[in-house]
C-alpha cells in the first residue's frame, strides 16, 4: 500500500491530491462524511473501546504511509482520555489535509489574506512547527505549497504579477510565525485584508524606514488576538490613524515612526519596552505598562518621539517609569504658541518639580479625566508633588486646590537650594577673569590675591631665607 501512495505522489500529485479529496468528502449511506474525525470518533466512543485500533487504522491509512516515518499513528488511541482523543484525531485529519492542500485547510479561520501591489511579490512565511503551507490567488484554492521542515522553517512564495489585482491568500495561517517583510509588496488597503487569523504570528513587518518608501492607502489594520507577537512595524503608514493593540500581550516593540497614528490603545501589563511613535499622535493612554518609559524627547529607549505638537489628553496610570512631569513639560513646549493639551489624568504617582508645569497647567485651563475616560473639570492627579524649590505660599496652594487627588509638600532639597543661592547672592559673583591661560595668569592673581605670580615668588623666597642668606642680603 505505502508503494502505491508513495508512486503517486512521485508522479502524480495533482491526483493523489483529488484521490485524498474524494476519501475525505466520501459520504456513508446516513450522509456522514465517512473519512471525518467526527466518523471516527462517534465509532470509537460508541463501541467497544478494544475495536478502536483497527477502526483508527481504516481510517488512517493513508496519513501513516504518505507522511514522514517519524510521525505519529493512531495505535495508541485506545488509552486516551476523551477530551485529548477528540483533540489528537482532529489534529491528525488537519495535518493530512494541509499535506494534500484539502478540505478543512480551506476554512475562512485558516487563511489570512490580502492584496499587494507589484509585479514581482515574494513573500517569506517562517512556519513555527512542521506543517504543509500553501498560497493562491484571489479564491482559497492551494494553487503553490510548500513544505515546512520544522518550528522555523522558511518557505517562500512567489507571485510574478500576473493576477496583480486579485487578493494572496497564505494558507495555514494558524502556522505560521511571521510573513517577513511585507514592506517589499506594499499592502493595497482598498482591498479586503485580514491578518487576524495569525493567531501563533511572532513578528509583522508592514511599514519601513528605507529611503522613498510609503504606504498610502492602508487606513484600518485589524490585527484580533496575537498573543504571541513581540514586534509590529508600521513604520510610514500615512493613512494609518488608529491602531489596536489589546489582543497583543507579549508585545515588546512597537515601530510606528513616520505613520500618521494618532491613537494606540495597548493591552495593560503587556511587556512593550519600546515604542517609536510619530508628532502626529493625540492621545497617550498609557495604563499597566510597567516596562514602559519616557526619558524625554528623542529618548533612545521607551516612548521615542521627535515631539508632541497635537496631544490633547495625557493618561498614565500604573506606569512607574514614565517621568510624567517630563512629558508634561514637553507637551506643554512643544505646543508653544499653539496650545491643544485639554485634559490629564495620572494616578498613584510622586513628582517632584518646582511646580511651574503644575502652575501652567492650571493657567491653560487643561481639565481632567474620571475613572471611566469621561471629562471632568479639574485635572486630576493623584499622589505627592514634592517641591524642591521654595515658591510661594498662594502658589502652593493653587496647586492644592486646582488638582483633583493632589498633596503638595516641601522637601529639604528647596531649602538647600535657597540656602545656596543666597550665599552665592551675598558673598560671589560672576568672575572677573572668564577663562584663565598663560598669558593673563599673573594678571588674575594679581587681581585676587593683590601680588604677581612674580612677587609672589620673591615674597616667598625672603620668608624663607636660612640666616647665612639674610646676612648676606645686609
Amino acid at each position: 500500500m505505502s508503494v502505491v501512495w508513495q508512486g503517486m505522489w512521485r508522479y502524480d500529485q495533482v491526483g493523489l491530491a483529488a484521490t485524498a479529496e474524494k476519501i475525505r468528502t466520501s459520504r456513508l449511506p446516513g450522509g456522514e462524511s465517512a473519512f471525518s474525525y467526527e466518523a471516527v470518533l462517534r465509532e470509537s466512543e460508541e463501541k467497544d473501546h478494544l475495536l478502536i485500533p483497527a477502526i483508527v487504522a481504516c481510517r488512517d491509512s493513508v496519513a501513516k504511509y504518505i507522511t514522514n516515518p517519524g510521525g505519529q499513528a493512531f495505535n495508541v488511541i485506545s488509552g486516551m482520555g476523551i477530551p485529548y482523543r477528540h483533540y489528537y484525531v482532529s489534529a491528525r485529519y488537519d495535518f493530512l489535509d494541509a499535506y494534500f492542500g484539502v478540505s478543512t485547510i480551506l476554512k475562512a479561520d485558516n487563511m489570512c489574506m490580502f492584496r499587494a501591489i507589484g509585479e514581482d511579490i515574494n513573500i517569506e512565511v517562517t512556519a513555527s512547527e512542521q506543517w504543509k503551507l500553501w498560497a493562491g490567488f484571489n479564491t482559497p484554492a492551494a494553487q503553490q505549497g510548500a513544505w515546512a521542515e520544522e518550528d522555523g522553517s522558511k518557505v517562500t512564495f512567489h507571485f510574478d504579477g500576473s493576477n496583480s489585482s486579485s487578493a494572496i491568500y497564505i494558507i495555514g495561517a494558524s502556522k505560521i510565525k511571521s510573513l517577513g517583510d511585507l514592506s517589499t509588496v506594499n499592502i493595497d488597503g482598498t482591498q479586503a485584508k485580514d491578518f487576524t487569523t495569525l493567531i501563533r504570528v511572532e513578528e509583522l513587518v508592514f511599514g519601513s524606514k528605507r529611503e522613498g518608501y510609503a504606504n498610502n492607502s492602508v487606513t484600518d489594520l485589524p490585527l484580533g488576538e496575537k498573543p504571541y507577537m513581540r514586534l509590529l512595524n508600521v513604520e510610514n503608514f500615512k493613512k494609518l490613524v488608529s491602531l489596536d493593540l489589546t489582543g497583543a500581550t507579549r508585545l515588546l516593540r512597537l515601530l510606528a515612526y513616520g505613520s500618521s497614528l494618532q491613537i494606540i490603545n495597548f493591552v495593560g501589563g503587556c511587556p512593550v519596552q519600546y515604542a517609536e511613535l510619530p508628532t502626529t499622535m493625540t492621545q497617550f493612554k498609557l495604563m499597566n505598562l510597567d516596562k514602559l518609559s519616557y526619558k524625554g524627547l528623542n529618548a533612545d529607549t521607551g516612548i521615542v518621539v521627535e515631539s508632541m505638537p497635537n496631544i490633547t489628553t495625557l493618561r498614565v496610570e500604573n506606569c512607574p517609569l514614565i517621568d510624567v512631569v517630563k512629558m508634561i513639560r514637553d507637551i506643554i513646549n512643544s505646543q508653544e504658541g499653539n496650545v491643544v493639551f485639554r485634559h490629564i489624568r495620572i494616578t498613584n504617582r510622586d513628582f517632584i518639580g518646582n511646580g511651574s508645569e503644575m502652575l501652567e497647567i492650571l493657567q491653560l485651563g487643561i481639565g481632567g479625566l474620571d475613572e471611566n475616560g469621561n471629562q471632568v473639570e479639574k485635572p486630576v492627579l493623584t499622589g505627592n508633588y514634592l517641591l524642591d524649590e521654595v515658591i510661594e505660599n498662594s502658589d502652593i496652594e493653587a496647586i492644592r486646590n486646582g488638582f483633583e487627588g493632589l498633596t503638595v509638600s516641601t522637601i529639604i532639597d528647596a531649602y538647600i537650594k535657597i540656602i545656596d543661592w543666597f550665599n552665592a547672592e551675598a558673598y560671589g559673583g560672576e568672575p572677573y577673569y572668564p577663562e584663565v591661560t598663560l598669558d593673563n595668569v599673573g594678571e588674575i592673581i594679581d587681581y585676587y590675591n593683590g601680588e604677581t605670580y612674580e612677587e609672589y615668588l620673591q615674597r616667598f623666597a625672603e620668608e624663607n631665607m636660612d640666616i647665612n642668606d639674610i646676612v648676606n642680603s645686609k
